[in-house]
């Protein structure tokens, strides 16, 4: 997935998004470094790319670079040649040339078909432009929001397909996938109260692309309703790969039944795997 302006062409932007103002290389420079273009309305902070339409690009700045906006007023603007830096110092004009500035929006990325295919958990399901972000619930989970700007039904576009996508293209990474490769028990447990042997229960899991993954160990008593599996009071149970069960804790009597959710620690979106359910059954 790319950016607008990094490896894309801005060609085929909406212009709600990139919007271009104009001005004039000798007439429009303020010295030392201001520009004057009446109403421009472009926000403090945007990122834009200069373009000399005719003639060269003005001291000071380069031609197809990108700036940042510092807005002086409501007809007066400053680059910076950096997010948040200072101003660039001077700005000298150079003969009568026009200068392009258009907007190249942050937030605006391609998907090709094969990363509409991989990322539906971000809500990327569609080939083309998408206005994608992401936000922290109230839960403190994070969450993605995404609409189709231009949609494209097309491959994977060849080397030099300007506007669509090309062999540099910064795919995004899928969405992380967790596999649980070994579960607990084929079978259910048995307890055997006249014994202090404990039950292990054992689960490996892994996740692609690779990443860290932690493992939560649930109980439940009452058959394995959703809303009643809780954390048991086993060490390990909140971030091992293996718990050890004590057959004679009244704690973990027979019929109860132990799962293993193994989430993800990345930053990449990922659902959690939940393991097979052991059900401890009592010995004769």
């Amino acid at each position: 997935m790319a950016q607008w302006g990094n490896t894309d062409t801005l060609a085929d932007a909406p212009k709600y998004e990139s919007p271009v103002v104009s001005f004039h290389g000798t007439d429009d420079i303020v010295a030392p470094n201001k520009i004057t273009i009446l109403h421009h309305g472009i926000a403090a902070g945007e990122r834009v790319r200069l373009t000399a339409v005719t003639g060269g690009a003005p001291t000071g700045l380069t031609d197809d670079n990108e700036y940042w906006i510092i807005v002086v007023d409501t007809d007066t603007i400053q680059l910076s040649a950096t997010d948040g830096g200072a101003a660039i110092a001077t700005i000298t004009a150079n003969g009568g040339a026009k200068m392009e500035l258009k907007v190249v929006p942050t937030d605006v990325v391609f998907v090709d078909v094969e990363e509409a295919a991989s990322n539906h958990a971000k809500g990327l399901k569609t080939a083309g432009w998408t206005k994608y972000s992401t936000y922290v619930d109230a839960l403190g989970n994070t969450r993605h929001k995404s609409e189709v700007l231009v949609a494209m039904k097309r491959t994977k576009a060849q080397a030099g397909d300007a506007g669509v996508l090309g062999t540099n293209d910064d795919d995004i990474v899928k969405d992380t996938l967790i596999t649980i490769t070994t579960q607990p028990l084929q079978a259910d447990a048995t307890v055997d109260l006249a014994s202090n042997d404990p039950i292990q229960l054992i689960v490996a899991a892994s996740a692609v692309p690779a990443q860290a993954v932690t493992y939560a160990w649930q109980a439940s008593t009452d058959g394995g309703d959703t809303d009643a599996w809780a954390t048991p009071t086993i060490a390990g149970a909140t971030n091992g790969a293996t718990i050890d069960i004590i057959s004679t804790d009244a704690d973990y009597l027979a019929g109860m039944q132990f799962r293993c959710v193994v989430s993800s620690t990345g930053a990449l979106a990922a659902a959690d795997a939940v393991s097979s359910v052991v059900t401890l059954t009592q010995s004769a």
